[in-house]
């Protein structure tokens, strides 16, 4: 029985309130040791969209994050018009979610210097954004589930995934203990 207060609708508010909630929190840290809010991180993202085209090939996973934005304007119009039969096709918010942790991550900033987000795991905002995404896919999701046949494959290969991981520890392990000088 779903639960009385949660519904794919809840779920679309709740991702549009933690959006809006990461504009004003902070969320990176300027170059005079200050910080700066989503809001301000965003514009900054805009105005520095042309400088950033040229460059696409080591920015284009920063250009998909930013316009994953446009799924929460999506999101939003959505809410204002509920019988509204425009839909963001399943597979687009996992791929979006996936961009926006992407650059996030240090490998990221290690290959992209030029992007300055320091301190983005450190602050509120990025998590706050990153739950605002996470709670859109999962209305996106409890409006229309994947078949039962596509978990059943995902399972399997998360599964298989498992057993290669342990198996590659476990080897490790016996080789650390095996050839340990004695």
């Amino acid at each position: 029985m779903p639960h009385p207060y949660l519904s794919p609708q809840t779920l679309r508010i709740l991702a549009l309130a933690l959006w809006l909630l990461s504009l004003v929190l902070p969320s990176v840290y300027v170059a005079d040791g200050s910080t700066a809010t989503g809001f301000h991180l965003l514009l900054a993202s805009i105005a520095w969209l042309p400088v950033a085209l040229p460059l696409l090939p080591g920015s284009a996973v920063a250009l998909v994050s930013l316009g994953t934005n446009l799924l929460m304007v999506s999101a939003f119009r959505r809410a204002l018009r509920p019988g509204s039969e425009t839909r963001t096709p399943a597979w687009v918010l996992p791929l979006a979610l996936l961009a926006n942790v992407c650059v996030a991550s240090s490998w990221y900033h290690r290959t992209e210097p030029w992007l300055p987000l320091n301190g983005l795991l450190s602050l509120p905002g990025y998590y706050c954004w990153i739950g605002g995404f996470v709670a859109l896919w999962a209305a996106e999701l409890w409006e229309s589930p994947p078949p039962i046949s596509w978990w059943r494959g995902l399972a399997r290969r998360l599964g298989g995934l498992a057993l290669v991981v342990a198996g590659v520890v476990v080897l490790g392990l016996f080789a650390i203990l095996w050839l340990r000088p004695a």
